[in-house]
């Protein structure tokens, strides 16, 4: 019977996760790359690079909510290039940081979410909970940025 109910209760579980989890899917086509040497960020290209006139397929970006709400709004983020994972990780919207880097940047567009290994991820122009409802949001405005700032790893890149 205990047997029954668990089973029930993971069932009813995965069945509400579903039901209220949105997700959709960007394409990215083109990016800007820059790296962390010696204590700092260095310069962004003033160009775009095409991921098609690299030979390279355009990545394709998964949001999913994970959850929205009054505990705060956690988002799923994965990125496929030819069909395979290559980044698969959970943000959190931060709301402190945000505020700082809108009046940073002067721009009241710029939304931050953070992971677990201290990374970060800027939209601008567009916001994950819009993305992950609508990928129209991504697609219908060339404003539209993703920052990936992977400080793990030394590195960010904008997507658009």
């Amino acid at each position: 019977m205990r047997k029954s109910i668990f089973l029930f209760l993971v069932f009813i579980s995965i069945a509400s996760y579903s039901l209220y989890a949105q997700s959709s899917q960007i394409v990215a086509t083109a990016y800007k790359q820059v790296f962390w040497i010696d204590g700092k960020w260095g310069e962004w290209p003033s160009y775009w690079t095409s991921y098609k006139s690299e030979g390279r397929s355009n990545p394709i970006i998964r949001i999913t909510t994970i959850n929205e709400g009054s505990s705060g709004d956690i988002y799923r983020l994965q990125m496929f290039i030819e069909g395979t994972v290559k980044a698969d990780f959970y943000v959190a919207y931060d709301p402190k940081i945000s505020t700082k880097k809108r009046r940073d940047w002067n721009d009241k567009y710029i939304n931050c979410y953070k992971d677990v290994n201290g990374d970060y991820v800027y939209t601008q122009n567009v916001s994950l909970q819009s993305l992950a409802k609508n990928s129209s949001a991504w697609a219908n405005n060339e404003n539209a940025k993703l920052y990936l700032w992977v400080f793990s790893q030394d590195m960010a890149v904008i997507l658009r």
